[in-house]
């Protein structure tokens, strides 16, 4: 077994439990809000944190499955256009989009990354009811934009293999 097979498959479990991780945090999100308004309605008790709490939640689950749905090819097309092309030209605009998409987010990750960075020395913090450093908020969205740059160049690399074996078929 190759190192870059070894690497796939670790990503790919690494991808599985950031899905699972998510989807407890969906889950929280549910069981949180549930909590909140039983107990702001019917007792006169609400869980102050609670909302902050379950706000920051979308942020994480989005970052967290990003990478996970492009791998398994779950993210929203438009393909009107896109079904009546031929299979060669299909794999010609797969790869041009990520390609187009792998450098938006290089840029994504590398200017959220300098905003983390920036947040953890100068040592800030969200002035909410629970003021949490920035970093710990912030911090999510170059790791899930880095995991998405990842997860591209894997499917660039595949969609080469697949565009090569069918120009060999002709």
């Amino acid at each position: 077994m190759g190192i870059l097979t070894r690497f796939s498959d670790g990503f790919d479990r690494v991808l599985h439990v950031l899905a699972v991780v998510a989807s407890a945090l969906f889950f929280f999100i549910v069981v949180g809000v549930t909590l909140d308004v039983t107990g702001r309605y019917f007792f006169g008790l609400p869980i102050l944190w609670m909302s902050e709490l379950v706000s920051y939640c979308p942020l994480f689950i989005a970052f967290l499955t990003s990478a996970w749905l492009l791998k398994n090819e779950r993210h929203v097309k438009m393909d009107v256009v896109y079904n009546h092309l031929r299979p060669k030209h299909q794999l010609v605009l797969d790869i041009v989009t990520s390609c187009f998409a792998t450098i938006i987010f290089f840029v994504v990750t590398w200017y959220t990354g300098l905003a983390t960075w920036n947040s953890i020395v100068r040592r800030t913090y969200l002035t909410t009811e629970l003021n949490p450093p920035k970093y710990l908020i912030l911090f999510i969205i170059p790791l899930g934009s880095f995991l998405i740059i990842i997860q591209l160049l894997r499917r660039i690399k595949n969609y080469l293999g697949k565009l090569k074996a069918l120009q060999g078929e002709k």
